[in-house]
């Protein structure tokens, strides 16, 4: 009975402990083929370590400061490092690229100048009376026939006479529009020579003087302000001035002297006041050279005068100032008149 309880507690607990115990694990799958092994890469070698930040701006200090003492030096391009020859050029470019600026702005002044001195012009001529290209000469009236007989009553042919004074006369007044002619063209070129002396001391100021325009811009409205007159004078003076740049600055600079311009009333007053000015920039005038000595030999003969006069009569053709083609015009007109009324030459 024993044995037969012991079987049967054996028996059960074998049955709970194969209750208790867990699943039996699946069988594994079957492995993959394994791939073949890739061959390691190669591990890149390691950077060098960078300098320090702070040494290297140190570094490219020295450089510079080096580059700029070469750069200011008298050496020729060929002798310098290429940083040196580099910032020589750039300095060069910069140089160049202010100097057109200023250039443009000195045409445009000029041309700002011209127009105002145009507008003065105009206005001045509005105001006058119209007149003529050329004056007439009160003293060289257009004869007629009868103030030429009554000036020469006992002429052989009056008529020819009167005929040859008036052409003349004619070629008189050409010769007056052709000279009138001239001398406006001749004032238009020196005006033009002028502008480009002026626009040079005013270069020169700008490259001598860093605040040139804007020292020198209330001096030229002051003066601009004033009278015709006095602008023309002023300028005429800078002009012929060997420093007119530094002038136009040191007035600029100079409340008072330029006061004493302003208040100059006549060109002798203005002139002094800038000679004045100009002498503070020069210095004082070299002296002057002594004179010649009188030379102590006996004056030349005096020549003896010819027995003809030399005024020429009112009916002679051969008058001083006039040409050869201007006399036989002359000639022809009083031939053509004698012809006209059946003379012989």
């Amino acid at each position: 009975m024993s044995g037969a309880v012991a079987f049967e507690a054996r028996s059960l607990a074998e049955h709970i402990a194969a209750e208790e115990a867990p699943p039996a694990a699946a069988p594994a799958a079957p492995a993959p083929a394994q791939e073949p092994a890739k061959p390691a890469e190669p591990t890149p070698p390691a950077a060098p370590a960078a300098a320090p930040a702070a040494d290297d701006a140190a570094k490219a200090e020295e450089a510079a400061k080096v580059a700029a003492t070469e750069a200011n030096s008298t050496k020729p391009d060929a002798e310098l490092s290429e940083a040196a020859r580099t910032l020589r050029k750039n300095r060069l470019d910069e140089r160049t690229k202010r100097l057109r600026v200023q250039n443009d702005e000195l045409a445009r002044e000029l041309q700002r100048r011209q127009d105002l001195n145009r507008q003065r012009s105009e206005s001045e001529r509005e105001s006058r009376p119209a007149q003529a290209a050329v004056a007439p000469d009160p003293t060289d009236p257009e004869p007629t026939f009868e103030s030429f007989v009554a000036a020469h009553p006992t002429h052989p042919d009056p008529y020819a006479g009167f005929i040859s004074a008036r052409t003349r006369w004619e070629i008189r007044q050409e010769q007056r529009t052709t000279q009138a002619t001239q001398a406006r063209e001749q004032q238009t070129a020196q005006a033009r020579e002028q502008g480009v002396k002026l626009a040079g001391h005013l270069q020169a100021g700008q490259q001598k003087f860093s605040d040139f325009d804007a020292v020198t811009e209330p001096v030229i409205q002051a003066i601009s302000a004033g009278s015709p007159q006095r602008d023309a004078d002023f300028t005429r003076f800078v002009i012929g001035s060997a420093v007119g740049g530094d002038l136009l600055y040191q007035l600029g600079t100079n409340s008072a002297a330029l006061q004493a311009v302003l208040d100059a009333t006549d060109p002798t007053q203005l002139f002094r006041a800038l000679h004045a000015v100009e002498a503070r920039i020069t210095g004082p005038a070299p002296a002057a050279a002594a004179p010649p000595p009188i030379s102590q030999a006996p004056p030349p003969p005096s020549a003896v005068a010819g027995g003809a006069s030399s005024a020429a009569s009112s009916t002679d053709t051969r008058q001083v100032g006039f040409s050869t083609a201007d006399h036989i015009r002359i000639e022809q007109a009083e031939l053509d008149a004698r012809r006209a009324r059946g003379l012989r030459n």
